[in-house]
């Protein structure tokens, strides 16, 4: 019994921190803002990196060396802008759950979902 106890504090502590962040819309923003000005710092000072990546051209090991975007300036705007749907599609997670999240904002938004629901609700209700 006291083991559950510990459970029951343990996810009420969670819960209790989970409730103290912000909407996530803004941690999305705050930290699109703060990945740009990182960006500006670090092309300020010229930080590059160096790692040894695939070829494909030639299918051997080749050290590369990448330089850090300014994303403030108008050429980093641009990058962000142009390279905004191939980062989106390239990750496979997130395009599945967009695409989810807009069907059911759809959904909701034409009250097709909330009267299914009722509708399932009723079915079971007999």
């Amino acid at each position: 019994m006291a083991n559950k106890q510990k459970n029951f504090r343990f996810l009420n502590m969670i819960e209790r921190a989970g409730n103290r962040l912000p909407d996530p819309s803004f941690l999305f923003i705050s930290l699109a803002f703060i990945t740009m000005i990182v960006s500006a710092i670090a092309a300020y000072f010229n930080l590059a990196v160096t790692y040894e990546g695939f070829n494909e051209d030639t299918g051997a090991i080749e050290t590369i060396t990448t330089s850090v975007n300014n994303l403030l300036s108008l050429d980093g705007f641009h990058f962000m802008v142009t390279s905004l749907i191939d980062n989106f599609t390239g990750f496979f997670p997130l395009g599945t759950v967009f695409t989810v999240i807009i069907g059911v904002s759809v959904t909701v938004g034409l009250v097709i979902l909330s009267q299914m629901l009722l509708r399932r609700l009723c079915l079971f209700s007999r």
